[in-house]
């Protein structure tokens, strides 16, 4: 996904986190953690690159991540993303 290329980069430095050390019912299951912590599972890709995790599988019990800032998150997010006014429309006679 082009956006989560661009994005990635930027959250990678945010500085302000917590921690949340992974429970046995969150083993593999970053949808989870995302939902517990930021009262929605869609940011769990946040998590796994902001810890450089590329596999949910390496989620097991134990494990402390780091979780970002969500209001930070959302912000890089939303400056980010593709505006309607940026499209240009092509009109074809």
């Amino acid at each position: 996904d082009p956006l989560k290329d661009r994005l990635i980069p930027l959250i990678n430095r945010i500085q302000t986190y917590e921690t949340h050390q992974v429970q046995q019912d969150e083993r593999g299951a970053p949808d989870l953690i995302s939902e517990r912590r930021y009262g929605s599972d869609e940011f769990w890709w946040i998590i796994l690159a902001y810890n450089g995790i590329s596999s949910y599988r390496t989620l097991v019990e134990g494990v402390t991540l780091k979780i970002p800032n969500i209001s930070t998150v959302v912000s890089i997010v939303t400056e980010n993303s593709i505006r309607p006014s940026s499209i240009k429309r092509v009109i074809t006679i």
